[in-house]
């Protein structure tokens, strides 16, 4: 039998080599915003940097994960945010770069890394996250 999805509100992109969407992350009363590429296969948040310190954030202080991607490795960190974009706002656990500009330094460090658990036919993944269907 078919299932038909039907959502309140779309959003469009005018970029042909990913899904750009506006987004402002919180950290009590800092926020910060700026246009966040997604990636639908990736099992993490990933900024740069710049953004955790513009939220006042100690980036090392985080808990420090190396991820991998076929161009190497890059080290990054985590912390909890607050994630608005497209109308929805929810608490997240974000990794910022030890990288200033990824996109500078896109060829080096890609923003999305290996799932940690395999992802089965009842999963969604929706804005980087999974939930249960």
């Amino acid at each position: 039998m078919p299932l038909s999805l039907y959502f309140d509100a779309s959003h469009r992109y005018a970029s042909t080599d990913g899904i750009d969407v506006p987004t402002e992350l919180r950290v009590g009363e800092q926020r910060v915003e700026l246009i966040a590429r997604l990636d639908t296969g990736a099992a993490y948040f990933i900024f740069e940097r710049r953004y955790a310190e513009e939220l006042g954030l100690d980036v090392e202080s985080g808990r420090p994960q190396r991820f991998r991607t076929m161009a190497g490795s890059f080290m990054a960190y985590e912390h909890a945010v607050t994630l608005h974009t497209l109308g929805i706002e929810f608490s997240a656990i974000v990794f910022e770069t030890e990288i200033c500009d990824f996109r500078r330094d896109r060829a080096r460090a890609a923003c999305s890394a290996p799932p940690k658990k395999p992802r089965g036919p009842t999963r969604q993944r929706a804005f980087g996250f999974e939930t249960e269907l």
